[in-house]
């Protein structure tokens, strides 16, 4: 025979302030977890996810950073001649080169904050729009060949100050040059979300960046792969490139994962937190459930005399914990939600650059941190159910202590 539900909701209500303590404790456990997570798979979303693992990225070996690669302008050539690259219907290959520096901003609405570096691209739109289908300009205009132009990504201008239409700029060796910047852009997935890193960055023509950098050489060039050139073709170009020279060729979203080093470490930090606060989260639960059976002595007994089984009594404590981590947990989950879409910025320890990204509270998180609540209930709820469940019923009528 079941113990009736309504039994165990009355009892959860008459002990109101352990039942509050409770759900605290789950919700902060579950609210900050998600939170930490949340950080993690922002940047993972920015930094790897934005990658196409068919875009070859060339830049020197010795370099980490594209801004200290070197690369001569006659690579272009044999570059351009490589097997099994996508080419634009006059046959010329899908290929962009880049020259790579940063400017110094400031962040927007933070008095007394530092300024920052954000990454300065120059590229060639022609070709970057056959390797990024997903780029348009969403405010004002592109960048003009062979003007001192910017297009800006749309999360550096909303997260920095003087980066919007119109706003001028000063990038290049010494004094440097005077950019304007004419549009913004923003780059959409097939699902429609946005969130990469290059919406981090200042982009313009690249002849123009380099000249006012002073730089006779590029930093990397982009090589987009054929559709139809398989795994082995991929291997061969970058084989190929790197057989003879001081340049390499790595896909896309390996050049990506270096910067995500932060990633790597608020997952290990959020594993750590989970830990100790879910051991915490355990043993306060177990906890309120032993005082909670220590003052039902009798209850448990009259329980077991009218003809409740043991394994009843157990299922109702579990049943309790559950209901109350479970709803925690939800609480925890919508608490959670609510910050999902902040902007935050960090500083990339690779190219000593801001990256702008979002907390992605997804609904995998929200699953995983639910199901952690049950599993936090279980665990601090079964040491006391099963310590109910065998009482013997004389003593439990009596009241003795166990």
């Amino acid at each position: 025979m079941r113990i009736p539900l309504v039994y165990t909701l009355r009892h959860l209500w008459n002990r109101r302030t352990a039942t509050a303590i409770h759900l605290l404790v789950v919700v902060g456990v579950v609210t900050m977890l998600t939170l930490v997570l949340s950080l993690a798979r922002g940047l993972d979303h920015t930094l790897v996810d934005a990658g196409d693992p068919r875009v070859l990225v060339v830049k020197s070996k010795r370099a980490r950073a594209e801004a200290a690669s070197a690369i001569p302008l006659t690579a272009l050539g044999p570059l351009a001649s490589l097997p099994h690259l996508a080419r634009h219907p006059d046959g010329t290959p899908v290929m962009s080169p880049e020259c790579t520096g940063y400017v110094a901003v400031l962040p927007r609405g933070r008095q007394g904050a530092e300024r920052t570096n954000i990454a300065v691209r120059g590229l060639e739109w022609r070709q970057v729009r056959r390797m990024i289908p997903g780029i348009r300009i969403v405010n004002g205009r592109l960048f003009e060949q062979g003007r001192r132009e910017l297009i800006v990504g749309r999360a550096a201008s909303r997260w920095f100050e003087g980066l919007a239409p119109r706003d001028r700029v000063m990038i290049g060796s010494g004094i440097g040059d005077r950019f304007e910047i004419v549009g913004v852009f923003a780059i959409s997935g097939q699902d429609g979300d946005t969130g990469s890193v290059r919406e981090s960055e200042l982009w313009g023509d690249y002849v123009m960046i380099m000249d006012s950098y002073r730089r006779p050489f590029l930093n990397s060039v982009r090589l987009r792969v054929a559709d139809d050139a398989g795994p082995q073709d991929v291997q061969s170009i970058m084989e190929t490139i790197a057989t003879g020279s001081d340049v390499d060729a790595r896909r896309e979203p390996e050049v990506f994962g270096e910067y995500s080093r932060h990633a790597r470490e608020i997952r290990f930090a959020a594993a750590v937190l989970g830990v100790l606060m879910g051991a915490g989260a355990v043993f306060a639960i177990a906890n309120t459930l032993f005082a909670a059976a220590s003052g039902r002595l009798r209850e448990i007994g009259v329980l077991r005399a009218i003809g409740f089984s043991s394994t009843a009594v157990l299922a109702a404590f579990l049943v309790e914990a559950l209901l109350l981590s479970g709803t925690g947990g939800i609480l925890g989950c919508l608490l959670a939600a609510q910050f999902n879409g902040i902007q935050k910025a960090l500083l990339s320890q690779t190219s000593m650059t801001a990256v702008v990204y979002e907390m992605r509270v997804t609904p995998a998180l929200l699953a995983g941190s639910f199901l952690l609540s049950l599993l936090l209930g279980a665990l601090g709820g079964l040491a006391p159910a099963v310590r109910a469940a065998r009482m013997h019923v004389v003593d439990a009528i009596r009241g003795i202590p166990w």
